[in-house]
């Protein structure tokens, strides 16, 4: 697998200028992600830093500072294990054998409870961010009727504030289309990090998932 640290091709004064300016508010994230790709910085890792700060170096969930910290780690363990086949189960066995339709809006309807009505979603194979209900529920709706086998592992994870930072592995099956990925049950594995931002009532407000583009496109033969 590809490492998820790309080594960096210019100087370390040049990437923490830029990683401080976002951090400011003087540079927006899409700029920070794509000038630091441009340099030879995964957006994960860049995500990372900004997120975390001087955080980074340990593994694993790194414990709450505060209450709502520690609420908001417990309410990802909770929307980590709706999104698995087992009816919630954290460490699931997975299956390759598709749902029912029934089977899959009653899980989407248990996920969409976790999000605010207005939330959006932001993944990098879509353009455009997915907003509200209705459509982060369709995107969950053809991801759980093509991808099986699905099995999420957190890697890295940490609360900082409002947000929850996790490293996971990804992997599974995909039969069918999703997003403009045509599969015919060929295995994934890909690495990433999901920023996941809440409000003051537990509600996923912002949801922002970052991988290497690329890899994914190579994997399902798009160039």
């Amino acid at each position: 697998m590809k490492k998820f640290w790309k080594p960096m091709r210019q100087s370390n004064d040049q990437i923490e200028e830029m990683v401080d300016m976002a951090a400011r508010g003087k540079l927006s994230r899409r700029r920070l992600v794509t000038s630091l790709a441009a340099l030879g910085a995964s957006a994960t890792a860049i995500t990372t830093f900004v997120a975390a700060s001087k955080q980074i170096g340990s593994r694993g969930t790194r414990p709450a500072t505060t209450p709502q910290e520690q609420q908001n780690l417990n309410a990802h363990d909770q929307h980590l294990a709706k999104q698995q086949r087992n009816g919630g189960s954290t460490t699931p066995t997975p299956t390759t054998a598709p749902q029912s339709n029934a089977q899959i809006d009653q899980q989407v309807q248990a996920i969409l409870e976790d999000y605010h009505p207005d939330a959006v979603v932001e993944d990098m194979l879509v353009g455009t961010p997915i907003q509200g209900h209705a459509a982060i529920g369709e995107r969950k709706r053809n991801e759980f009727a093509n991808m099986r086998g699905v099995k999420i592992s957190i890697v890295d994870r940490f609360a900082t504030g409002s947000q929850v930072v996790a490293e996971w592995i990804a992997e599974g099956e995909l039969h069918g289309e999703f997003l403009g990925l045509q599969g015919n049950g060929q295995p994934f594995s890909f690495r990433g990090l999901t920023v996941v931002t809440r409000d003051a009532q537990g509600k996923i407000i912002r949801e922002s998932l970052y991988y290497d583009l690329e890899e994914v496109h190579r994997t399902f033969g798009i160039f």
